[in-house]
């Protein structure tokens, strides 16, 4: 490992579960400083509606401290509830331009790896060391990735989302959601076996793999020969082994396909060391609200770590990745952008600052732009780039592959709802007016365009 100094000894790691406590506190002060800057700091990025801020302003509230008195955690805290619910938010986007995910794929850190083992010191097991379980994993999913996504060993990747967690005996774990490009799609049995094998190798014919899998892909003992089995749930093994022998790959009743298990009638030992004999029938193949409501504190108190996610995060290695990138589109009513401002500073600046948006310079690119108005408001991003600093959309030159997403609205938030549905079939408008009229006609509800337009069903929708 090239983290491993020879000539340093570094006594942290002789501490056993201090050493998995230690690192765990650690980490924990590293989290407690972020989120005590987020309670401590809430009116820098406290944010209300645009005509909230208005009203207020209006009544004669001139000071933005007595708005609001949430204590939130952004989604910029990586872990938070905001943070996972805009991923998932993301990763639909992806499924909803490219298609449904082809392959899932799942590794899980196995402690009995040689490069985890070679590094231990005397007397010590693999979970004395978080630190070699975190960047031995890190190393070998890049690897596994790098023949996924570049070397493409199981077709052309054209999309990827990645997630790493941590099981609660400490574990780390990745999930992988691969789409392949259309010429490399599963269609059949006959595909499906070209990437997946349910069996036990040949011996002969690939010693290495056969000893692989049967270290590491034989589910069991269970049943008869081990009714203790953490599988075992009222007699019977609740992962469904053995599986029944199959002399070719089907579509199951349940969707999921029925793996080729040829009967060779010629069980092999597990181990050297073990007279428990297996056959294809146990090999087990994955590809695999309220004024005072704390959003800190709720957090805290869910939260569980241990020393590997610790030693994951005090590294710096990320917890999440997809490509193409995403990109979030602001979405609100006239006058009811979100603002983000601080105390004791003048409303009225507040409100000159905010006017320019995602969304009306959108609209004005529409106005200036004729090519622009070829695109819905979430494939603009695919062909322009936003400056944050002097808001304003331009041309995208670069090649980068990027797709755009409007924040979520529920069907709840009535007008809003309207506008988002209107903005996903409308090429081009040039305004919120432009997006009111229909055949020449202004309505005054979003709703009422929206129907007017055919994208409704009935009157009863929100």
């Amino acid at each position: 490992m090239s983290k491993i100094r020879d000539d340093a000894l570094s006594m942290i790691w002789y501490g056993g579960r201090l050493s998995q406590q230690y690192v765990v506190d650690n980490y924990v002060k590293i989290e407690t400083h972020k989120l005590r800057w987020f309670e401590h700091n809430q009116d820098s990025i406290r944010a209300d509606l645009y005509q909230g801020l208005q009203d207020a302003f209006h009544e004669g509230e001139s000071d933005t401290g007595n708005v609001g008195h949430r204590t939130i955690l952004p989604s910029s805290f990586v872990g938070s509830p905001r943070d996972m619910i805009q991923r998932f938010q993301d990763a639909m986007s992806l499924v909803q331009k490219f298609g449904k995910p082809d392959l899932f794929i799942t590794m899980t850190c196995n402690p009995g790896w040689e490069e985890i083992q070679n590094e231990l010191l005397p007397a010590q097991t693999a979970h004395d060391r978080p630190d070699l379980l975190a960047r031995v994993f890190k190393s070998k999913f890049e690897e596994l990735k790098d023949d996924i996504v570049v070397k493409g060993v199981l077709g052309r990747v054209i999309v990827y989302v990645q997630v790493f967690e941590f099981q609660k005996r400490g574990l780390p774990h990745a999930h992988m959601l691969i789409i392949l490009d259309e010429d490399d799609k599963l269609h059949n049995p006959e595909d499906y076996d070209r990437v997946v094998k349910a069996e036990i190798p040949c011996k002969e014919e690939q010693p290495q793999l056969h000893k692989a899998v049967l270290k590491h892909m034989i589910h069991g003992p269970c049943g008869v020969q081990n009714p203790r089995s953490p599988c075992m749930k009222n007699g019977r093994c609740k992962k469904g082994y053995p599986k029944p022998f199959s002399p070719e790959t089907y579509q199951g009743n349940d969707s999921y396909p029925v793996y080729k298990r040829y009967d060779t009638n010629n069980p092999v030992p597990l181990n050297d060391h073990c007279r428990i004999m297996v056959d294809n029938t146990r090999v087990s193949m994955k590809v695999r609200p309220g004024p005072n409501y704390d959003e800190v504190e709720q957090y805290v108190d869910a939260r569980w770590v241990c020393a590997p996610e610790a030693c994951w995060k005090i590294f710096s290695f990320p917890m999440y990745r997809m490509y193409p990138a995403i990109f979030r589109l602001q979405i609100h009513l006239p006058d009811r952008q979100q603002v983000h401002f601080r105390p004791h500073e003048p409303i009225a600046n507040d409100l000159e600052r905010s006017k320019k948006t995602m969304l009306t310079e959108f609209f004005y690119m529409n106005m200036i732009d004729h090519d622009a108005r070829n695109y819905l408001y979430r494939e603009f991003p695919e062909h322009y780039c936003w400056d944050y600093k002097n808001k304003t959309w331009t041309q995208r030159r670069s090649h980068k592959k990027v797709v755009g997403r409007v924040y979520t609205v529920s069907p709840f938030d009535g007008e809003k709802f309207n506008l988002c549905v209107l903005l996903n079939h409308v090429k081009g408008p040039t305004g919120f007016d432009d997006l009111l009229t229909v055949n020449g006609i202004t309505y005054p509800t979003f709703k009422q365009a929206a129907q007017h337009r055919g994208l409704l069903e009935n009157d009863n929708s929100i």
